[in-house]
């Protein structure tokens, strides 16, 4: 175009006028909504494909998690009943003590405990790389539950395994079972409310398999 600067400003505005006149405007209104309905279009796709990815990954994990829970719950229903059974005994004897000596003369008395391992390493993955932002929001809510009933487990344990790292507490006296009798109940109480989330969860997982 630097030819038109050479050309007198009279014919300038003749040229400019005659191009003008000669553009279709309706062509040029329609290329310009083609254009930018393409470039819509294009986005729209790429974010439905970009999304589909997201979900197939999500369900993928998804699995994971499932089997991390079923593992879990097979662990925990192997302990809860040892300890269970031990804080029964325990309650029993504390019951007959009442403020007397150990049974059979003895200074001591060794009662041993049953801690699940449950593992959360698929949970944790899935929240450091972003999966569960793609999972269903019931199905996190159910996930949330028992990882945080998981945690308040594992911690109680870890601090009183930190007392007695050979799996066993020693009693001398009837008012020592105090603690312990805490910690079993707290126990129990967790892996009861732990095995019914992991079967709401597993429950929820074969309801959605069904749709």
């Amino acid at each position: 175009m630097t030819w038109m600067l050479n050309v007198p400003r009279l014919v300038r505005k003749m040229i400019i006028k005659k191009l003008l006149k000669d553009i279709k405007w309706s062509n040029l209104v329609l290329e310009i909504f083609s254009v930018i309905f393409a470039i819509l279009l294009a986005l729209w796709v790429n974010e439905y494909q970009q999304e589909k990815e997201n979900l197939a990954k999500a369900q993928k994990h998804l699995a994971r998690i499932q089997e991390e829970v079923k593992q879990n719950l097979k662990i925990l229903e192997h302990h809860n009943p040892l300890n269970k059974e031990k804080l029964n005994d325990l309650q029993n004897l504390t019951a007959r003590l009442s403020g007397k000596k150990l049974p059979n003369g003895a200074d001591r008395l060794t009662v041993g405990y049953s801690f699940a391992p449950l593992a959360n390493t698929e949970w944790e993955i899935a929240k450091l790389n972003g999966t569960i932002a793609h999972i269903d929001a019931e199905q996190i809510t159910l996930l949330s539950q028992i990882y945080l009933a998981q945690h308040l487990y594992q911690e109680h344990w870890i601090e009183f395994t930190k007392r007695s790292s050979s799996g066993k507490v020693t009693i001398t006296n009837p008012e020592a079972t105090d603690e312990y009798l805490g910690s079993l109940k707290f126990s129990v109480i967790t892996s009861d409310r732990l095995i019914d989330y992991y079967n709401n969860f597993l429950t929820s997982i074969k309801g959605r398999d069904k749709k």
